[in-house]
């Protein structure tokens, strides 16, 4: 080849001229081609390198040119790997494909499909230009979960448009629907942002005579048999009712839906109750069968189910009364729900069933726990004396005294050999949110640095796997134990949330990895100043007095920054420590006896540690002395944060519909920008220079990692208010569940804590969680409601007007609170007249306009006074009257005011 035909398509590939390009090749012979994929594929490389991401789009075509052209010449000279992995348009591949038909098309389809993130948007034009067949494998079919967009974006057209219109879709399409998908791309993920896209293509016209309904609705029952997660299966449970199945297509599968009534998944179990109904309306199912199906049902948590199931049951034995005995067992299980008017609807069925007598001794078993406006008639029914029926609970509990912050029993373990160290450090890998091991270990290895041989050979087993470490805190202590041992550090790879944010606290953590191996490297057998040495990320005060005098003995100097962080770790109002008097003067020595509250240290203060030093003095309130002398550095410096909170209303119309939707808004004290980086409790504040994207973009310090969050509660542990601060911005916002934000049930874990107090920012976050969707994480609200309120932690005055605001607001439901509040009754005796007392201050939140699931709250207050053997106050005694309401909130409100 000559080297002008090379100088030629050199040319042609900087001017990003695919003509010129293809003019180039066509002087070049077929056999010499391939010679020049090498020297393609480094310029392809290079180009990669040169393309700047804060460039805008709109400024990089000619990058973007010269990338195709390079992309054209490898498809060509290349192999399928080359083509696959190159900048190519379809049109240009196809173009080229004619007149070169270039070796890279063999085996292409496998080659793309091998990409770590190839798309439908880059495969498909492949396929629908013929260069590639369409795969035919698991990976594909997930793929084409994103279908509905491909369609609707790149192509402009619907779905049933495009699918018609692609006969290489026909005899594989069905196959999104034998597979559960991810959290990003299943049926029911797209569903949910393409408007049923997906189901209304499945139930379209066309697809029903294409596929055949029979077909449909096979595979429909398939999936709803795997039990897959609720929201994925959900889907289908949804498509099926669309598809509108007719009695004698639901009769016909009567074993599948009989079956289905065992399912784990609710809307599962309640579709295959909808479709017995029906079926049962029509042709009669044999008793015992249907018996056997419906048993599992009564033990469910939604009560529509298992009323459906004891009517079926009804239905049933009037048709075949010799089943009266397995239906009253079916009815007793019944009892064991907790809603009492599901309860009140198996007593009143077993009354008219003739009861044996070990079905009344049965019975008898669930006086203890059945509902209070139950239990007399299922007194009666079990033909007992009235004496046996429980007398009203003793609701006074005593607490036992609280551990001190830094009591013994708090305290973190020691580790002081190498079998130890590798067993913690490997359990910090597999265990990255247990934050007390992750700072025993650190302690431990600055400590026993330099790392002797016999150290060294017990950590490398784990040191094999530094480089696999994926989460922050693994990551970070990852990275301290690979420069304690002369090894490459890892790469400690920010997290970024989904609107490309990376976590503040991510300087923080790595701040803390250098300052750690500082520390270490002096090989003083010294601990960091900022170590904790008590649970929850507390430091003794005594503890770091000999730290620093440990420093000073080995004339290591202390650093400002880990300094800082230590203040910031003590507790409040803690005496002050004998070893504090020996200290030599400095400004540590200074902001270290103000946070204990001694006399200020003669000289002039330095602002950072002196900031952290006010925030232990006074949690949560100003530091008038500091203040005077430093000024305003911000919230959580000289001064407390000032904290609030509105929610505000937004409307949006989308086909005609109108939604409403309810903002927290958390007006919070901002960190003033180029503030001083070590202020580091300052930090944790939402930035003034922060600008939301979009309305549901909340800023978060800790970011999305669960890890993170428990490290961001132990910066400061003597005043959460902050910390908890962040929590109701973000569980606030997402009490309905619209996004899975698994991390946030971190920011509840310190109201399990003896020692936290929640403060009012703690307060309001256990409001907003007790009012959350997500079971897990309510009932860590609900574990939090009742340990802090049993052990005197929380103000209940304050949690019961938050709540009250709240409900007024329209932000929560009155349904999930009376649902939180009911299983808070259960946890211990002692929360009757907690929960009694924060219902009838929730009854009054509005009562102008009650929510319309008022009834829940009535429901629940009425039980518990029952329970209690208690009456209403007057305050809740003068309300009800006033309370607009109608049937069953109207017949309880009769029952409260009798």
């Amino acid at each position: 080849m000559s080297t002008t035909i090379g100088h030629m398509l050199d040319e042609a590939i900087e001017r990003g001229d695919i003509e010129a390009v293809t003019a180039a090749l066509r002087e070049i012979p077929r056999g010499q081609r391939a010679s020049l994929a090498p020297a393609l594929r480094e310029r392809a490389r290079v180009l990669r390198e040169q393309d700047d991401p804060q460039v805008p789009w709109e400024d990089k075509q000619p990058q973007r040119d010269r990338e195709f052209a390079t992309g054209a010449a490898l498809f060509v000279c290349g192999t399928a790997r080359d083509a696959a992995g190159a900048f190519l348009r379809a049109d240009d591949a196809a173009a080229l494909a004619r007149e070169f038909d270039p070796p890279s098309l063999e085996g292409l389809g496998e080659a793309m499909m091998a990409l770590p993130r190839v798309t439908l948007n880059y495969l498909n034009p492949f396929i629908e230009s013929g260069l590639v067949p369409r795969p035919d494998d698991e990976a594909h079919t997930q793929m084409m979960m994103d279908l509905p967009t491909y369609a609707g974006w790149a192509k402009k057209v619907s779905m049933e448009a495009y699918v018609q219109g692609d006969p290489t879709l026909h005899d594989v399409i069905l196959r999104v629907m034998e597979i559960e998908g991810t959290s990003d791309a299943s049926l029911a993920s797209v569903d949910k942002y393409r408007r049923d896209a997906w189901s209304i293509f499945f139930a379209s016209p066309w697809s029903q005579s294409h596929f055949g309904r029979d077909l449909l609705l096979d595979k429909t029952l398939d999936a709803l048999e795997k039990d897959w997660p609720q929201f994925r299966s959900g889907w289908f449970s949804r498509f099926h009712e669309r598809l509108g199945p007719t009695p004698d297509e639901l009769g016909a599968r009567l074993p599948r839906y009989l079956a289905l009534c065992r399912s784990r998944i609710p809307p599962t179990v309640g579709l295959a109750l909808k479709a017995l109904e029906k079926i049962d309306a029509s042709v009669s199912i044999q008793g015992h069968d249907l018996l056997d199906a419906l048993a599992p049902v009564m033990h469910a948590a939604a009560k529509g189910q298992v009323e459906s199931a004891m009517k079926l049951a009804e239905r049933r034995l009037r048709v075949e009364p010799a089943l009266a005995d397995q239906v009253a067992r079916l009815l007793v299980d019944a009892l064991g729900h907790a809603d009492a008017g599901v309860q009140a609807k198996a007593i009143k069925r077993l009354s008219g069933i003739a009861l044996d007598d070990t079905l009344r001794a049965t019975l008898a078993t669930y006086l203890p726990g059945i509902a209070a406006s139950n239990r007399p008639a299922l007194v009666t029914l079990v033909a007992l004396s009235p004496a046996v029926e429980r007398q009203p609970v003793d609701v006074f509990i005593e607490t036992t005294k609280l551990p001190e912050p830094c009591d013994a029993s708090r305290e973190l373990p020691r580790i002081d050999d190498a079998d130890t160290l590798a067993e913690r450090v490997a359990y910090v890998f597999a265990n990255d949110t247990d934050i007390d091991a992750f700072e025993a270990v650190l302690a431990a290895l600055t400590r026993m640095a330099p790392l002797g041989a016999t150290v060294r050979a017990r950590l490398a087993p784990v040191a094999k796997r530094l480089s696999r470490q994926r989460k922050p805190i693994a990551q970070a202590l990852a990275q301290v134990v690979a420069m304690l041992l002369d090894l490459p550090a890892p790469h400690y790879a920010r997290m970024v949330d989904n609107y490309g944010e990376h976590a503040d606290i991510d300087l923080q953590v790595l701040h803390r990895v250098v300052d750690t191996v500082a520390t270490a490297r002096h090989g003083a057998g010294l601990e960091p100043l900022d170590a904790a040495t008590h649970r929850g990320g507390f430091i003794d005060p005594g503890r770091l007095a000999q730290r620093i005098a440990a420093h000073g003995a080995a004339g290591v100097p202390w650093e400002r920054r880990t300094a800082v962080r230590a203040l910031l770790r003590l507790p409040s109002a803690a005496p002050m420590p004998d070893e504090f008097a020996a200290l030599p003067a400095s400004s540590l020595r200074q902001a270290f006896g103000h946070a204990l509250g001694g006399a200020l240290d003669p000289g002039e203060p330095d602002s950072a540690l002196m900031a952290a030093a006010a925030r232990i003095r006074h949690p949560g309130a100003d530091d008038p002395l500091m203040l005077a002398r430093l000024g305003d550095l911000g919230p959580d410096t000289t001064r407390a944060p000032v904290i609030s909170w509105h929610i505000e209303t937004r409307q949006s119309q989308v086909d005609g519909k109108t939604y409403t939707f309810h903002d927290f808004i958390l007006d919070d004290d901002c960190a003033p920008e180029g503030a001083d980086p070590l202020l580091i409790a300052l930090h944790r504040h939402q930035p003034s220079a922060f600008k939301p994207r979009y309305a549901s973009h909340r800023w978060g310090y800790a970011g999305i990692d669960e890890a993170l969050v428990r490290y961001s509660a132990t910066l400061l542990p003597s005043c959460m208010d902050t910390f908890f601060a962040g929590g109701c911005r973000l569980v606030g916002n997402n009490l309905g569940w619209y996004e899975a934000q698994w991390q946030n049930r971190a920011y509840l874990f310190p109201l399990l804590e003896p020692t936290v107090t929640p403060g009012p920012m703690g307060t309001l976050l256990l409001a907003l969680a007790l009012a959350g969707k997500e079971p897990g994480q309510t009932a860590l609200a609900v574990d939090g409601l009742a340990q802090s309120s049993l052990e005197g932690r929380i103000d209940l005055n304050r949690l019961g007007t938050d709540m009250s605001a709240l409900l007024a607001s329209d932000h929560v439901l009155a349904a999930r609170y009376a649902k939180a509040l009911a299983a808070a009754a259960r946890t211990a005796p002692g929360m009757l007249p907690v929960v009694t007392g924060l219902l009838e201050v929730l009854i009054g939140a509005r009562p102008e306009d009650p929510p319309r699931d008022t009834s829940a709250l009535l429901a629940l207050l009425h039980e518990s006074l029952l329970e209690s053997g208690g009456r209403i106050g007057e305050n809740t005694r003068a309300v009800l009257p006033s309370l607009k309401l109608s049937g069953r909130g109207a017949a309880l409100r009769k029952a409260l005011l009798a």
